[in-house]
C-alpha cells in the first residue's frame, strides 16, 4: 500500500462462530478476507500527517498483530521494521491501526505499509470445535478462513504474516525451505538496527511464501564491526564485515532437519 501526501495547513465470539445472533435476530456469516478488512488512511485534522485505519466488515473478531512501514521519505522515526501490537477488532468495527507523520512538515512525504491479520484465534477454535462435532457449516466456514490466510501468504506483504506453532507444524509437508530478506545488511558507524527487521520466510514446493517465523535462535559473534545495546538492536561501530546466524528451535519442524542449518546474514559497517 503506497501513501504519498503533500503538506497541508488547517486550523459474543462462539455466536460470531456460528453465525451470531442477537435478540433473536439472526445475522448472515461474512468471512474475513482481504476483501472484507482492509485499510483507510484519513488525514490528521490539526496537523500534517495521516492515520491508517483498519476497518473490520467481516461477522467474526480479527487480530492485527503487526504493522511495517517501508520506502519511507521524510517519515519522522523513519522505517524500523515490522512492529508487532495484539490489536483486536470486533465486527463492524474499525480501529487506528498507525499515525505517520512527516519529520518536515514543509516538505512532501510517502511511505508504504503492510500489516499483518488473521481471524482472532478465539474464533477459529470454536469454529474448530463445532467443525469436530460434526457441524458441517462450521467446517465450512474454518475452510474458507484457512484458504483465505493461505492467499494472502502469498500476496504483496505475506511476509508480515507470521505463523504459529502449531500452523508452522501443520506445514510440515509442503515446508521445502527457508528464506532470510534482507540477505545482506550495510550499517553505516552509529546506526542502529533491529533484529526484528531480518525476517526468516517459510518457503512452499512453488516458491511460495507461507509465512514468517518468528521463533528462530540468534547469534552474533563477537566483532569490532557491531555492537549489541539491546537484547534486539545492534549498532554500527566502525568499517568491517560480521554475519548474523539464525537457526530454527530443534523442536520446530523436527522432520525436516534440512532446515535446521544455520542461515549466515552478513552485516556490513561501512562509511
Amino acid at each position: 500500500m503506497n501513501v504519498k501526501h503533500r503538506p497541508i495547513t488547517a486550523a459474543c465470539v462462539a455466536t460470531l462462530a456460528a453465525g451470531c445472533a442477537t435478540a433473536g435476530i439472526q445475522h448472515a456469516y461474512v468471512a474475513p478476507t482481504q476483501q472484507t478488512v482492509y485499510t483507510a488512511v484519513e488525514e490528521t485534522p490539526m496537523a500534517s500527517g495521516q492515520i491508517v485505519y483498519v476497518e473490520n466488515r467481516s461477522s467474526v473478531p480479527v487480530t492485527v498483530y503487526s504493522v511495517t512501514l517501508r520506502d519511507c521519505e521524510n517519515v519522522k522515526g523513519g522505517c524500523n521494521g515490522p512492529r508487532p501490537l495484539n490489536l483486536v477488532i470486533r465486527p463492524a468495527a474499525r480501529a487506528s491501526l498507525i499515525r505517520v507523520e512527516p519529520a518536515n512538515s514543509a516538505n512532501a512525504f510517502s511511505f508504504h505499509y503492510t500489516f499483518g491479520w488473521r481471524a482472532d484465534s478465539s474464533t477459529t477454535a470454536a469454529l474448530g470445535a463445532l467443525a469436530t462435532g460434526g457441524d458441517s457449516t462450521s467446517q465450512q466456514r474454518l475452510d474458507a478462513i484457512r484458504r483465505e490466510e493461505a492467499h494472502r501468504r502469498g500476496a504483496v506483504g505475506g511476509i508480515d504474516l507470521d505463523l504459529t506453532a502449531s500452523e508452522i507444524a501443520g506445514l510440515a509437508d509442503r515446508a521445502e525451505r527457508l528464506r532470510v530478506l534482507p540477505d545482506s545488511v550495510v550499517l553505516p558507524p552509529g546506526r542502529r538496527m533491529s533484529l526484528d527487521t531480518v525476517r526468516v520466510l517459510l518457503i512452499g514446493p512453488q516458491g511460495e511464501t507461507l509465512g514468517r517465523i518468528r521463533a528462530v535462535q540468534w547469534r552474533l559473534p563477537a566483532s569490532a564491526a557491531v555492537t549489541v545495546v539491546r537484547p534486539d538492536t545492534v549498532v554500527g561501530v566502525a568499517p568491517g564485515r560480521t554475519s548474523l546466524q539464525l537457526k530454527l528451535p530443534d523442536d520446530m519442524l523436527p522432520t525436516k532437519p534440512t532446515l535446521h542449518a544455520p542461515l549466515d546474514v552478513p552485516i556490513i559497517v561501512r562509511q
